[in-house]
């Protein structure tokens, strides 16, 4: 730290973007779980004619590939029934990412916000802590959820985006 510096700059400064690309590439990842099941359920046919973006290795492990889930992006939106309005909309918005790169970068900015927020509740409530005020343990428990990685990956890991996405992300700065 330099001085005049806070912590809440330092965490900033050090974790946000890998903050907001680790959950980048956690929504791409569950997309891509979630809309192959669907696929497969409502159109096996279907699946059979793209390029395939899971594949099991076994009955506990999968690989995705992002570059062809993001590849079939369009085509899965199509496929995927209007009963899954929500998976459907993800679908058409990684589809528009794909091809604009802007909208791409506004999702990881939007992120980049939603790390500020998080960190700055995490300040009140360490100030609170600190000054003896008594803290309400639902907002306790959002700020220790936002701390955590659902992969928990090591700080050193933090420094540089998921390998899974740095093909999708090359084009962004």
């Amino acid at each position: 730290m330099t001085g005049g510096e806070h912590w809440n700059d330092v965490v900033k400064r050090y974790f946000r973007e890998g903050w907001a690309l680790d959950q980048f590439d956690s929504e791409l990842l569950e997309l891509a779980r979630s809309s192959e099941l669907i696929v497969r359920r409502h159109d096996l046919a279907a699946l059979d004619r793209l390029e395939q973006w899971l594949v099991n290795e076994d009955v506990y492990s999968a690989s995705i590939s992002l570059g062809a889930f993001l590849r079939e992006a369009a085509r899965i939106a199509e496929i995927v029934p209007r009963e899954h309005r929500l998976e459907r909309r993800a679908m058409r918005q990684v589809a528009n990412w794909q091809v604009d790169p802007s909208a791409t970068r506004e999702r990881i900015a939007l992120l980049e916000q939603r790390f500020d927020i998080l960190l700055n509740r995490a300040l009140r409530q360490r100030n609170a802590v600190v000054h003896g005020v008594k803290t309400v343990a639902d907002v306790v428990a959002s700020v220790d959820a936002c701390c955590k990685s659902p992969r928990s990956r090591t700080w050193a890991e933090w420094r540089t985006p998921p390998a899974r996405c740095a093909s999708t992300l090359s084009g962004l700065r």
